[in-house]
């Protein structure tokens, strides 16, 4: 679908010059980098997509209710219940444009109603 083995063939890792790809999200763009492996239990290869720390960073703060929630699992140990208490979903649309080595980045949430009201608790 993406074309991941012709664009990147025989890619070593983040430091080889064709690993480097660019994200777009929220009309910025940032440096990102895909690299490849094939462990001996898999059929096919794996890719992974690592980006730099300004767009981790943006990326928390856009789907904040999902780091809220992940802090909260740890606070408590394990998440439980957590997702029914505070039910909504974020999810990051992933396009890739093969000819130009760019990933397109779209976030998208939904928040659900909730049973409990957390202010009175």
């Amino acid at each position: 679908m993406w074309e991941l083995d012709r664009v990147f063939p025989g890619i070593r890792g983040k430091r080889d010059e064709s690993s480097q790809v660019i994200l777009k999200f929220q009309g910025r763009d940032f440096a990102g980098w895909v690299t490849c492996t094939k462990p001996e239990i898999r059929k096919t290869r794996v890719y992974r997509l690592f980006f730099e720390e300004a767009l981790r960073a943006l990326l928390e703060q856009v789907f904040l209710m999902s780091y809220m929630r992940d802090l909260e699992s740890r606070l408590r140990g394990n998440v439980g219940e957590l997702e029914k208490e505070i039910p909504f979903w974020e999810f990051l649309d992933i396009e890739f444009n093969s000819a130009e080595k760019t990933f397109h980045l779209a976030a998208h949430s939904h928040t659900l109603r909730c049973s409990r009201n957390f202010l009175s608790a």
